[in-house]
């Protein structure tokens, strides 16, 4: 059935006095193909998406689907059809299962909420037929942000759509996710379902639809085939602006218009972009390369790029050689980079580019994720925490009452009995209550979401203090604490005894994490990027082993650690801080530093009278 027009809009308009226009909106949709309508955000895709779906009344124009036109006035109509409509906020529900999930949606006539056994099996054999490896017994909110994008997605397939329209549901799964969704569809479309992916990025219609459409400002301002235009002038089309005889562009001609007018196409796109020839030799690039490799704002001289981003990084350059093949299209995901003393996280994509007789080269996409893996790894981190919070609370509960009943018991035996020898077994049974106790009230901490009775103090008088009363213990194990005061005043709000544990912690684990001695550097900075809401950091940094763990963010969750003097460390100050941050509205981070040694990262709300030290 592929060639044959499916679904059809013809000059569809939207006005409203709140949102931006649709204007005239033509687009013929094939059957059973993946048609991808890339905009920038704005644009007008959500709009788009949800009147094909009938969950919005058009204005004007027309929608004709299998032979029968749908006007303005039969959006009922409309949504009877067998379209299925992913929005960007997945809808699932929390508290029930996955298998739940997948069956409950409309009161499924396969549902039966009288055969467990059956309802489990059916939804196993659905994650089976699409080789998603979740178990169904699992809770909704036990899974990440990422899988539950996926369940929603299986969710919408097992109901045998004509039509399943998709608006930016890649934009929060992770790069092996969005791996196995692209092959979830495609098997859809060879099974007679027809996609329709709106979004933003071009990166993810790659060599996964079969047409294109471009949407700006309200309006489509080309489709086509996808093998019909080329990178060049795609990027071209979605990112600036198109002259007014809106010409289709030809391969040939854009390749070269590339070279002429690589300001106006490539300058400032917010990710690198390199020309390369087939020696692997950078000849072009855009303003963000030039930032990254701290290039000349004037023309560059041509440079090596394994030279320049080698060394250190050898095993990656051998996966970027590996996707600079002559004649197709190559990525890699979440590339670990490191470069001038910094650590990144990247995607590269490779584009041959030829002017249809000779192979000129590769053109390189990188795109740094580091700030998306972050905020990706802490959203994962919550979730963790969060359970475990609701946990530590009803184990503290639960244990502080026969507690406070043992310690009474204790008491009462020390009091009745006069033999030495019973006392010291009675005085060695307190001090280990005394560690239950403590471990009990670290969970209490840890799990208390609300604020502790706070006081207007400076950090900067509170770090000074405390490093008084430590520095003669860390002299005698030959470590060196400096405190480098970059901000002066550093007023902010918050409770001081629960701030001087998130700071002894902190230090207490960098001394711990030099044996044989060495050097901890305090230091605060007041952060000015955001002149409304300016942020104190507060690093504590060390030159000890470093933290070898290959999740960084282990080192939060209670009962975890690094240590191995078992009885020493029971693995909840890092948890505690965490807590007691994140009540702050603020954030604590970690990483490794390249000469050895890692740093940790406070970052809390400042009050307003703070000033800096210039």
């Amino acid at each position: 059935m592929t060639g044959k027009t499916s679904l059809k809009l013809s000059k569809i308009c939207y006005k409203t006095e709140n949102v931006p226009p649709l204007k005239s909106i033509n687009l013929n949709l094939e059957n059973a193909t993946i048609h991808a309508i890339i905009g920038e955000h704005g644009s007008g895709k959500s709009l788009l998406s949800k009147i094909i779906a009938g969950h919005l009344r058009f204005t004007s124009g027309t929608i004709n689907y299998r032979g029968k036109r749908y006007g303005p006035a039969m959006v009922r109509e409309l949504r009877k059809l067998p379209f299925q409509l992913l929005y960007q906020s997945f809808q699932l529900l929390d508290n029930f299962s996955v298998a739940h999930n997948l069956l409950i949606p409309d009161m499924m006539h396969y549902f039966s909420p009288f055969h467990k056994k059956h309802n489990f099996e059916l939804a196993c054999h659905y994650l089976n037929k699409y080789q998603i490896n979740i178990d169904a017994k699992t809770l909704i909110r036990d899974l990440s942000i990422s899988n539950r994008q996926l369940i929603y997605l299986i969710r919408a397939l097992i109901r045998n759509p004509e039509l399943i329209i998709l608006d930016s549901s890649f934009e929060l799964m992770t790069a092996s996710d969005i791996a196995v969704a692209k092959r979830v569809l495609i098997e859809s479309r060879n099974c007679g379902t027809t996609v329709l992916y709106f979004t933003s990025r071009i990166d993810e219609v790659s060599g996964f639809a079969d047409n294109l459409s471009i949407l700006k400002k309200g309006s489509i301002i080309w489709s086509g085939s996808a093998k019909d235009i080329d990178r060049i002038s795609l990027i071209k089309m979605c990112y600036t602006e198109i002259s007014k005889n809106n010409e289709e562009p030809t391969s040939d001609q854009e390749f070269y218009e590339l070279f002429k007018f690589n300001e106006a196409i490539i300058h400032n796109l917010p990710i690198i972009i390199l020309i390369v020839d087939p020696n692997n030799v950078v000849r072009m690039c855009n303003q963000s390369a030039k930032q990254f490799f701290k290039l000349p704002d004037d023309k560059i001289t041509p440079f090596s790029l394994k030279d320049r981003i080698g060394g250190d990084n050898q095993q990656i350059w051998e996966q970027i050689e590996r996707i600079l093949t002559p004649d197709e299209t190559r990525e890699i995901y979440n590339v670990k980079l490191q470069y001038s003393g910094e650590n990144y996280t990247f995607n590269i994509k490779s584009f041959p580019i030829s002017d249809s007789i000779h192979r000129i080269g590769h053109m390189l996409m990188i795109q740094d994720v580091s700030r998306q893996e972050e905020l990706r790894e802490q959203v994962i981190l919550s979730e963790k925490l969060a359970s475990v919070g609701l946990l530590a609370a009803g184990v503290a509960h639960e244990i502080n009452n026969p507690l406070e009943i043992v310690f009474n018991i204790i008491g009462y035996l020390k009091y009745n009995t006069s033999s030495q020898e019973h006392l010291e077994l009675l005085d060695d049974l307190e001090d280990e209550m005394s560690l239950i106790k403590q471990i009990v009230s670290n969970l209490i901490t840890f799990s208390d979401n609300s604020r502790s009775a706070s006081e207007y103090f400076d950090i900067n008088e509170l770090i000074d203090k405390l490093i008084g009363l430590i520095v003669f213990n860390a002299k005698k194990r030959d470590i060196n604490i400096s405190f480098n005061q970059r901000a002066e005043h550093a007023f902010i709000t918050a409770n001081r005894n629960e701030m001087r544990q998130v700071l002894l912690n902190l230090i207490r684990n960098s001394m711990e994490a030099m044996p044989e001695g060495g050097i901890v550097e305090v230091a605060t900075i007041i952060d000015e990027k955001n002149p409304d809401h300016r942020n104190l950091k507060i690093s504590v940094q060390d030159n000890g082993c470093g933290i070898n763990d290959t999740s960084m963010n282990n080192i939060f969750l209670p009962f975890y650690s690094t240590k191995k003097r078992q009885g020493k460390n029971l693995g909840l100050g890092l948890s505690v801080s965490y807590g007691i941050i994140e009540k702050l509205q603020g954030s604590i981070n970690v990483k490794n530093l390249p000469n050895g040694g890692c740093c940790f990262t406070i970052q809390i709300p400042l009050d307003d009278n703070t000033t800096q030290i210039s």
